[in-house]
């Protein structure tokens, strides 16, 4: 599902940040020159709530009430980085660059705490989604076509959430244990992702906009994919 961009070309971007604390001073750098380098109108919005799909759900109506076309999320941990065919480097414009893809949801790759990729296909079974868990030769340069996904970097089309039902992100888990003795759960960005999924959008996954993931896993390229953890 492709759309033509609203207003003959002329986007105004939500900028959501959910604040979970502090960001680090590359963050705050990196983010400043990626404001200085976007040109297309922007609005900023930054929101600290203990819980994320409260602060999730609370950006997208700020975006709704200042008539914004899209909306950018962008987590304080999250960094963009761009495969330039030989190794990656910070993106600043990484906005223009998803805004380009005409795509109504629009997500940047990055390894989650889990060791594997923040993208996924929906299951039978709503609490195990099936992780793409491929090699990082296998997913760098690719368009790749998703359901759910890690909200970290990504761009939804505001019309998006005209078609979702309200609210558009919850943390889920349900009131007992499952039959391993395990509490199951489904994190809200993933829960965007089934949502939308069911209301007829896939997601589509840049296998060049590969991000860092402050504190987490994040994979250099030397060759072959080599991973490391960030201090």
């Amino acid at each position: 599902m492709a759309w033509a961009l609203p207003g003959k070309g002329a986007p105004k971007v939500a900028v959501a940040i959910p604040l979970k604390g502090t960001v680090s001073g590359e963050w705050a750098t990196a983010f400043a020159q990626m404001i200085k380098a976007t040109s297309v109108e922007m609005n900023i919005y930054l929101n600290g709530h203990f819980e994320l799909d409260y602060a999730r759900n609370d950006l997208v109506d700020m975006a709704k009430k200042d008539g914004c076309t899209h909306l950018f999320f962008l987590d304080g941990d999250v960094l963009p980085f761009m495969w330039n065919g030989k190794k990656l480097e910070p993106y600043p414009t990484v906005i223009e660059y998803m805004l380009y893809q005409e795509y109504p949801i629009v997500t940047g790759v990055y390894w989650t705490k889990r060791g594997y990729p923040n993208i996924g296909l929906m299951t039978d079974n709503q609490f195990a989604p099936k992780m793409l868990t491929g090699k990082l030769e296998d997913i760098v340069g690719r368009h790749l076509y998703v359901d759910v996904f890690g909200t970290g970097c990504c761009l939804i089309d505001m019309r998006v959430f005209d078609k979702v039902a309200y609210p558009w992100f919850l943390y889920y888990r349900p009131n007992e244990r499952n039959a391993e003795g395990a509490w199951d759960e489904v994190s809200e960005d993933f829960y965007f992702g089934y949502k939308a999924k069911r209301a007829g959008f896939l997601t589509l996954a840049l296998g060049e906009l590969m991000c860092k993931h402050e504190g987490r896993v994040f994979h250099t390229w030397s060759g072959d994919a080599e991973a490391h953890l960030l201090t």
